[in-house]
């Protein structure tokens, strides 16, 4: 007899990787979570929070809840990676073992949005208006042009689609990453979004990253 044949069952009736329940005696933190939030949205300027908690307490179940929650805003950009995800939006896998922090997460960023939510949000732009230098990269990717997907996600792009884009080198380091990054938001504020939300998982690996101080558990807003 198994561990379930106990329980009089076949096997465990819960799928542990759906996050399709409901949230229970979590009021309190929510509301707070929801004023921090507003609080941060209604700011001038970028926002950190974590969650804190012990491993299993459930704060990957609380993001994935944030992000249903504010998926559907239409002046809040929301990203939340799905944790089976090749490469999921977390600060580390298992273990660091990268040298370009930096570019990666930034690579995971975006080969974590939706390419349709892509496709929209840069076809709204006006690029008469956007100046950037990496303003052909976005109307690629309003034009569904596979190669701009591949360059923000930092895969390989020949050099002759590159010097068509007006782009001088692939996405290979941070600053790079970085400056792709920022032009990304302003271009999305052109498309009509005001906030920007990353949910970020394992968080608590950051310190292994730089300076070394802390290693309790945590997840990132």
């Amino acid at each position: 007899m198994n561990q379930w044949g106990k329980l009089s069952l076949k096997e465990n009736p819960f799928d542990i990787y759906s996050y399709e329940h409901r949230m229970a005696d979590r009021k309190e933190e929510w509301g707070r979570i929801e004023n921090l939030l507003r609080s941060a949205f209604s700011g001038r300027g970028p926002r950190i929070l974590l969650l804190l908690g012990d491993y299993g307490i459930g704060k990957t179940f609380i993001l994935e809840k944030i992000y249903q929650s504010l998926s559907e805003k239409k002046a809040v950009f929301v990203v939340r990676g799905n944790v089976l995800y090749e490469k999921r939006l977390a600060i580390m896998e298992s273990e660091p073992r990268w040298t370009k922090f930096g570019l990666d997460l930034i690579t995971r960023i975006f080969d974590n949005i939706e390419p349709q939510k892509l496709v929209d949000v840069m076809k709204k732009v006006n690029f008469t208006k956007f100046h950037s230098k990496f303003s052909k990269i976005f109307q690629g990717i309003a034009n569904n042009d596979d190669n701009a997907f591949n360059y923000i996600r930092g895969e390989k792009v020949p050099a002759k689609i590159l010097q068509e884009y007006g782009i001088a080198s692939p996405l290979s380091d941070s600053p790079i990453g970085i400056a792709l990054f920022f032009e990304f938001l302003r271009a999305i504020k052109f498309g009509g979004y005001d906030n920007f939300l990353t949910l970020i998982d394992e968080f608590e690996y950051i310190t292994s990253i730089g300076r070394k101080e802390n290693n309790s558990d945590s997840k990132h807003l």
